[in-house]
């Protein structure tokens, strides 16, 4: 969860969109097995960023809403995907699928996006949770789930990466990530949280 936390670019390339109807596919509600980080929870970073967790955004369960250090609200769809976003419908679809977390789960869609200047650009995502793990963020070995997002962009050099996240399953929340460039750019850095705290 680097600032987008969760953040991040990512994704692999997919034959069909459609993710099936079910909870979390329309503003107003969420998937089954989906929350939000428990309220109170506090992600901090090496580089003096901090989001505080304070629920799910009102009438909208798929929304969890945190206030960032510098007293900024962050809005995040499925907790990854700051809103508002572009192709929304498509992103809230096809992230409802990946739900409930679970050894196997996983979803493949594509989305697109408008750059300033009209270009339309496509992303064809995929997301897959791994298996169960534990890793250590901030001198604490917490267990978490390994979720792999892969990303395509063929229209920006044919562009295609892999994250592989670390889902910490108390906090609700993505608190590391690894990439792998497999064609094309991205300097994105690797990163961990450097501190979780989830209320008692």
């Amino acid at each position: 969860m680097r600032a987008k936390m969760l953040m991040a670019v990512t994704a692999a390339l997919l034959a069909g969109c459609a993710a099936p109807d079910g909870g979390g596919t329309q503003a107003g509600a969420a998937p089954p097995g989906f929350a939000c980080p428990p309220t109170g929870t506090v992600i901090a970073f090496a580089d003096g960023r901090r989001l505080t967790y304070g629920g799910a955004a009102t009438g909208d369960p798929f929304v969890c809403e945190a206030r960032r250090a510098d007293g900024g609200t962050a809005r995040m769809l499925a907790n990854h995907f700051e809103v508002p976003l572009q192709d929304e419908a498509n992103i809230r679809r096809g992230m409802a699928a990946l739900f409930p977390l679970r050894s196997g789960s996983s979803t493949s869609f594509v989305r697109d996006r408008r750059t300033a200047d009209g270009a339309l650009v496509r992303f064809s995502e995929s997301w897959r949770v791994l298996r169960e793990g534990s890793a250590e963020i901030g001198g604490v070995t917490r267990s978490v789930l390994l979720i792999e997002h892969a990303e395509e962009i063929p229209q920006i050099g044919g562009y295609s990466g892999v994250w592989t996240y670390l889902y910490d399953t108390e906090a609700r929340a993505i608190v590391g990530g690894d990439l792998r460039v497999i064609r094309g750019v991205n300097r994105a850095p690797n990163w961990r949280a450097a501190s979780v705290s989830v209320p008692r």
